[in-house]
C-alpha cells in the first residue's frame, strides 16, 4: 500500500475489492451466513481466535502504554473488552464442548508476531493496524447478520452496537494520529493496513481448510 494515508476510511475505499475479499466476501463468512459452514471449521476458528486475542491483548497493552489522551483511553478500554471476550469464549467452549486448548497454527502465530512488532512502530501505524484488525472483524461478522440461525448467537455477539462504537472510536484515534504523523509515518500506516488484510484473509482460509 503506497502513498500518503489521509484517514483510515480512505484505505478501505481505495482497496475495496481486497478488503471485501478479506472480510465480508470470504468463503468462511459466506458459509456462516448460509449455515453450511462445517462445525469443525468453526471450532478450529474459535480455538485459533482465542490464541489471537491473547496476542492482541498483550500487544494492545504495550501500545496503550506509549499512547496518551483519548488514544490511550480507547486502547485500554479495548484491552478490558478483550479480556471479557476471552472469558466469553471460555464459557462458550464449555457449553458447546469446543476445545480451545490446541496449539496455535502458523498463520495465527505469524499474525500475533506481527502485532507484537507494533509497539516499536509509530503510534499512527500501530493505531491504523489495530483499527484494521477490529474493523475487519466487524465487517466480516456484520455481513453474516442476515443469515441462517445456526451461528446467529455468535454473529450478533461479534457485530453488536457496542463493538461498532468501539471500532468508530478506534478510527477517530487512528485518524488523529495520522494527521499528526510525518509523510513516512502515513506511508508506513498504509503498508500496515495492507499486511493486516493479508493476515485476515489467511486466517479465514486456515479455519476453513485446516492447517
Amino acid at each position: 500500500m503506497n502513498g500518503t494515508v489521509v484517514d483510515v476510511g480512505a484505505l478501505i475505499k481505495g482497496h475495496r475489492d481486497e478488503w471485501d475479499a478479506s472480510t465480508s466476501a470470504s468463503p468462511f463468512i459466506a458459509s456462516v451466513r448460509s449455515g453450511t459452514l462445517d462445525a469443525g471449521a468453526f471450532e478450529r476458528w474459535m480455538a485459533q481466535d482465542r490464541h489471537f486475542i491473547d496476542g492482541l491483548y498483550d500487544a494492545q497493552l504495550r501500545i496503550a502504554a506509549l499512547a496518551s489522551g483519548e488514544a490511550r483511553r480507547v486502547l485500554l478500554e479495548g484491552v478490558v473488552a478483550l479480556q471479557e471476550e476471552l472469558d466469553w469464549l471460555a464459557e462458550q467452549s464449555v457449553e458447546r464442548g469446543i476445545r480451545l486448548d490446541v496449539e496455535p497454527v502458523d498463520d495465527c502465530l505469524a499474525f500475533v508476531e506481527y502485532l507484537q512488532t507494533l509497539s516499536f512502530a509509530p503510534l499512527a501505524v500501530a493505531l491504523t493496524a489495530i483499527w484494521a484488525v477490529e474493523r475487519s472483524y466487524l465487517d466480516a461478522w456484520s455481513a453474516a447478520r442476515s443469515g441462517a440461525a445456526r451461528y446467529r448467537e455468535f454473529v450478533e455477539h461479534w457485530s453488536n452496537e457496542d463493538f461498532q462504537t468501539y471500532v468508530a472510536r478506534l478510527q477517530e484515534a487512528a485518524d488523529a494520529a495520522l494527521h499528526a504523523a510525518s509523510d513516512s509515518g502515513r506511508e508506513e500506516a498504509g503498508r500496515a493496513f495492507g499486511r493486516v488484510m493479508q493476515f485476515e484473509r489467511r486466517f479465514w482460509q486456515m479455519a476453513e481448510r485446516g492447517r
